[in-house]
């Protein structure tokens, strides 16, 4: 088997996690994310939030993104962890630019 090769970077910032995340999604799904529910959202949360720590190596390397992550947190005083905060900042950026997708 081929070792796994990376496909990008490892994120420094909360920006550019979510940046990666979406990126990483189709339309369709773009809209049903933006649209969750809180209790839909935290159903995604606990299925998502081990590939997050994985693939950006949040408790394992990338103390750039876990610094980030943590000044963002004690910023918004918000009661979540990393990858709750990237999953949260995604949604809200996904929000904002509804009905504008730029696909490069």
């Amino acid at each position: 088997m081929y070792p796994k090769t990376e496909r990008f970077g490892l994120p420094e910032t909360v920006d550019e996690a979510v940046d990666l995340l979406i990126t990483d999604l189709l339309a369709d799904p773009i809209e049903t994310f933006s649209s969750l529910s809180a209790q839909q959202f935290d159903r995604l949360y606990d299925l998502v939030s081990p590939f997050i720590l994985s693939e950006f190596k949040l408790w394992s390397g990338n103390e750039k993104l876990l610094n980030s992550c943590m000044d963002a947190i004690e910023d918004t005083d918000a009661n979540c962890d990393p990858a709750g905060l990237i999953l949260r900042k995604t949604k809200a950026r996904l929000n904002e630019t509804m009905g504008v997708l730029i696909i490069t």
